[in-house]
């Protein structure tokens, strides 16, 4: 099966300086008073104002342009960008944390990446279950199934 998610995640009262500022950008609860806000292709867009910029570490999606146009926008707040990519079981995941204007933490690709983030969101893994698992990341396989949660 394919999972891939491409999204910036903050804290809930956090989601706002993004929703109001990108009319593209629309914030999903995920619980934990967390946001995840979907980067789909239309919000790639208005982001990156369809100049060309080179990818940021092994981002597929994440923009030195686009980190510019969020850092102006957030300020002091934490905030983070994931990519997950798997395929059959193959592939792997990437982060990187924003605060303060700057960035706090750049991953490798890997395995764990995700958990990582929100482990310094504070999210404590339950029942036998990862921090991916806890907040609920596995419900939806594809970037955009995130905006139907948001309805």
């Amino acid at each position: 099966m394919t999972y891939i998610l491409q999204a910036f995640i903050t804290k809930k009262s956090n989601h706002k300086i993004l929703t109001d500022s990108y009319k593209k950008s629309i914030a999903v609860e995920i619980g934990h008073e967390l946001s995840l806000i979907p980067f789909t292709t239309e919000l790639f867009d208005e982001m990156n104002k369809m100049k060309d910029s080179k990818p940021i570490g092994k981002f597929d999606y994440l923009t030195e342009n686009i980190e510019v146009e969020l850092l102006k926008q957030i300020g002091d707040i934490k905030f983070a960008y994931i990519e997950a990519d798997y395929f059959g079981g193959e592939g792997g995941q990437i982060a990187i944390i924003w605060e303060k204007q700057k960035r706090t933490y750049l991953s490798e690709w890997g395995d764990w990446e995700i958990n990582k983030v929100l482990k310094d969101f504070g999210i404590i893994a339950k029942d036998g279950k990862d921090e991916f698992d806890t907040v609920g990341l596995g419900q939806n396989r594809r970037t955009k199934e995130w905006l139907n949660e948001s309805e």
